[in-house]
């Protein structure tokens, strides 16, 4: 896994916010979420934002790529069949 140093940034609220971004790798050797394991390497990205006040976590936000991930292990996202 690579991970990105967290810096210090001024929100457009002028609240303190702590910042990751991390470039996670790994591969597909296990039973995952009901996937049987394909021997794929992964990669995709998450961010994580932490509101900081008086040196405390307030808040903790995590995005990341989940539909990249789950394409990346043979996953296809297909729209809902309409019903005639």
């Amino acid at each position: 896994m690579i991970l990105r140093i967290p810096s210090s940034v001024t929100t457009s609220f002028l609240k303190p916010v702590s910042r990751l971004r991390m470039l996670r790798q790994a591969t597909h050797k296990a039973d995952f979420q009901g996937i049987p394991p394909t021997g794929n390497k992964i990669k995709y990205y998450q961010i994580s934002l932490a509101q900081v006040k008086n040196g405390k976590i307030q808040g903790w936000w995590i995005v990341e790529d989940n539909l990249g991930m789950m394409m990346q292990l043979g996953m296809e996202l297909k729209p809902k069949e309409v019903k005639k």
